[in-house]
């Protein structure tokens, strides 16, 4: 009877996301050459990566130039490939200058099918002049069973909309996984972009992986309604459309440096609770990265500040915090230095402290929140200073040897209208 009741319940889930997908696919974009206009990402002071999306596979053309008229000497990039999803490197820029840009199909006059954007290359490694970037996280959408919790793709747009208020001060942003509901289902996928379209054709994101990137599953129990499109790693087909830094070890975990900091991005696996310890244990290829980068970073005149960037969170008084984590990395963390630990999964916003390290989550991007949600602080041996279950970003202002995060609550007014309220709620300096 239980069996019965069960296969009901997926059949009813599996049938009303096929109605739901056949509108947002009919609705998914307005465009009618692009699925995901041009998304900017890890700059670098002499490259910066862009991805894109065309409806139909075509070559492409990328002009960039520091003149924004374009003058009939700005450098054009062709794309190698014909296809619907491309991505492309763009070398020899100057280091921290402006630069704009425009992607077409090739050989096109048609306006509708150029696409513009702007970004800054990067300051020179050890450069120490002052620089802010953001962090955010979770900004998937709700599922049909979370609707008594406040949140939907509105919020994720009015999120972006107030975190563009600090372009161009801001020269990245840091996603720390959880774009949308599911990185195997590329109408989700898609979506993430659609949304965020305006912020990031001019700023760029520095990806982390959180576990609904590699979700096959509508609720625990239920097989996806729509299958596995077998694209990228087979893990998720997000990695079709994210780009890891140049030179990155690995698509999921690498290193990246701008300035005098350097960020150390760690996957924490593929499940909703802390199962993935074969991942990043003493034996596996990710714990050595990780151990040889803080060893290089700690080590280099060059970098004042390293963080670590993860999905999953080592402390923490909502999610469950991960045991495996600070087994293996807390210690290794403290003895390198690093400052602060960037973490999300958990849908608010916390900031905590243990033996001189602080630990951010930042997972209030747009996913649902229970706004009656009580923390419980004895579940973690760190430091709470701040708990909140919010939507917001953080700021993080770089000037030397001083960090400084300015947290920012985000209260939507009329989500259809977009506008909403900016708070800030917190701020503290290292």
């Amino acid at each position: 009877m239980k069996r019965d009741i069960k296969t009901i319940l997926c059949m009813a889930v599996f049938l009303t996301f096929v109605v739901l997908n056949f509108f947002s696919a009919s609705a998914e974009s307005a465009d009618s050459y692009y699925d995901i206009e041009p998304a900017l990402m890890n700059v670098c002071p002499n490259s910066i990566d862009i991805m894109w999306e065309f409806k139909d596979p075509a070559w492409a053309a990328v002009e960039v130039s520091q003149n924004p008229s374009f003058p009939t000497n700005a450098t054009i990039y062709h794309t190698t490939e014909t296809k619907e999803i491309l991505k492309t490197t763009i070398n020899g820029l100057n280091e921290n200058s402006q630069y704009y840009y425009r992607v077409s199909q090739f050989g096109t006059t048609d306006p509708t099918r150029i696409k513009n954007g702007s970004f800054y290359t990067s300051k020179p490694i050890g450069n120490r002049d002052g620089f802010s970037f953001i962090l955010y996280g979770d900004t998937r959408e709700d599922s049909i069973f979370e609707s008594s919790y406040y949140g939907d793709t509105e919020t994720h747009g009015i999120m972006t909309n107030a975190i563009k208020t600090h372009l161009p001060k801001a020269k990245f942003l840091v996603h720390l996984g959880d774009y949308g509901y599911s990185g195997r289902r590329l109408s989700w996928i898609r979506k993430f972009f659609q949304i965020e379209q305006n912020l990031l054709k001019d700023i760029p994101l520095l990806p982390v992986y959180g576990n609904h990137e590699f979700l096959r599953e509508t609720f625990k129990g239920c097989p996806a309604p729509v299958p596995y499109a077998g694209f990228g790693s087979g893990q998720t087909d997000m990695d079709s459309y994210l780009m890891p830094p140049p030179g990155a070890a690995h698509p999921f975990y690498y290193s990246y440096a701008y300035g005098n900091i350097q960020i150390i991005v760690i996957q924490t696996g593929t499940g909703d609770n802390d199962n993935s310890e074969d991942l990043y244990d003493e034996n596996s290829e990710q714990y050595n990265f990780v151990r040889n980068t803080l060893i290089s970073a700690s080590n280099d005149p060059r970098i004042d500040h390293i963080f670590v960037a993860m999905h999953y969170p080592m402390y923490s008084a909502g999610k469950a915090e991960s045991a495996n984590l600070q087994f293996y990395y807390e210690d290794m963390f403290k003895y390198y230095g690093v400052k602060a630990v960037f973490q999300a999964c958990s849908h608010d916003y916390q900031h905590l402290s243990k033996d001189g390290i602080h630990y951010l989550v930042s997972g209030g991007g747009g996913a649902p929140i229970d706004l009656n949600k009580s923390f419980n602080y004895s579940q973690t041996q760190a430091q709470v200073h701040k708990a909140e279950a919010i939507y917001h970003f953080i700021s993080v202002e770089v000037t030397g040897q001083t960090v400084c995060f300015k947290t920012y609550k985000i209260t939507p007014i009329n989500p259809g209208a977009g506008t909403y309220q900016k708070t800030l709620i917190e701020q503290f300096c290292l």
